[in-house]
């Protein structure tokens, strides 16, 4: 695929990032169902902490992926970005290394939908980030 076409891909996967975000923002706002929380922990796991907590927790998560989407859709609208691979790169190691915290946190606290949630962004945005990172500066 050609340079433009990856971009173009990352501009959507940014996107997404940043619908995400602002869907759990709201949804912190008018409060976090517990039943929402229930599909996220496997049975067997202990009880999730007060609703409030929840709630914050939700709309900070929320609040950062709309702030980690939006950086990537300004750095990206400007099509000379595909010219520095360099901003790529920068994307690429931060996307990495919160998939391999995230993941790691969530394996241990037992929430495996939030991986496949995880896996499901990697996946959206680590192959232009891989392919644009790669280019020669």
């Amino acid at each position: 695929m050609s340079p433009r076409t990856w971009h173009r891909w990352l501009l959507l996967a940014a996107s997404i990032v940043v619908g995400i975000g602002g869907a759990l923002v709201v949804l912190a706002l008018v409060g976090v169902p517990a039943a929402l929380m229930d599909v996220l922990y496997l049975p067997g796991e202990p009880d999730v902490a007060s609703a409030d907590t929840l709630s914050f927790a939700i709309g900070v998560t929320g609040a950062v992926m709309v702030g980690w989407g939006a950086s990537m859709l300004y750095v990206y609208l400007d099509p000379a970005s595909l010219e520095r691979p360099r901003i790529a790169r920068a994307f690429f190691i931060g996307t990495v290394a919160w998939f391999v915290l995230d993941v790691v946190m969530s394996l241990a606290l037992g929430a495996i939908v939030n991986v496949l949630g995880n896996v499901i962004i990697l996946g959206l945005l680590l192959p232009p980030l891989a392919v644009l990172a790669a280019r020669e500066d």
